[in-house]
């Protein structure tokens, strides 16, 4: 496999507007595969897959934005936002994770049991058996 000529392919199809380009991008740069690792560049690519309603877009850019990963300090705000884009449409990994962001709380965000348990709920039935966990523990 050679992840340098997929870079190159990727980059050609983003050029022409494929959503999935951009996404398949962002993982590249996120984790250095045919490129040097660089994740501000990654960001900007997912945001890019993200505004055309991509997913894991959604997901892995809330990720860095909760984390701080490539920015100069942790967004929760905006991570909130993109968990709850990809969330919406059923994304099981960002209703756990905005589960858990409610459940803890974070700066600026205030914890929300109602909230938590909404997402921990949807998770569980997308199959998070750990959400299903948390979900049952906040019950009692």
């Amino acid at each position: 496999r050679n992840d340098a000529k997929a870079f190159e392919m990727y980059s050609k199809a983003s050029e022409h507007g494929i959503t999935s380009a951009d996404y398949n991008l962002g993982n590249m740069l996120a984790h250095g595969r045919g490129v040097r690792k660089n994740e501000p560049a990654a960001i900007a690519r997912w945001l890019n897959a993200a505004r055309e309603g991509h997913l894991g877009a959604h997901f892995n850019v809330a990720v860095m934005f909760e984390k701080g990963h490539g920015l100069p300090k942790a967004d929760p705000i905006r991570a909130i936002a993109h968990y709850t884009a990809a969330a919406e449409k059923g994304h099981k990994d960002a209703n756990f994770n905005l589960a858990f962001m409610y459940h803890h709380g974070a700066v600026g965000i205030e914890p929300s049991n109602s909230l938590a348990l909404r997402y921990y709920a949807r998770a569980a039935a997308l199959g998070d058996s750990e959400a299903e966990f948390m979900l049952q523990r906040l019950k009692r």
